[in-house]
């Protein structure tokens, strides 16, 4: 089933602090993300835009199939 994205929608990236690495991405509603606490005293939320979450996840995809073509091994 697909999440509904509506103006309750909150966009996200979590990142691992110890890497500072982004360790998931995605978005959820509002009253589901615990006012954005975190789920891991390792882990750091931050909020996006939906234009900015847009523009990460095409960054992704580009750079997914860009490897791809390459003949390497992509790690998402």
């Amino acid at each position: 089933m697909a999440k509904i994205q509506n103006k309750e929608t909150r966009y996200f990236n979590d990142v691992e602090l110890s890497s500072i690495k982004i360790s998931h991405w995605g978005f959820d509603q509002c009253e589901n993300l615990d006012k954005g606490q975190s789920f891991s005293p390792g882990i750091h939320r931050i909020f996006l835009t939906l234009g900015q979450y847009n523009k990460y996840v095409n960054a992704v995809k580009n750079k997914y199939t860009e490897s791809l073509h390459l003949g390497l091994n992509p790690k998402i």
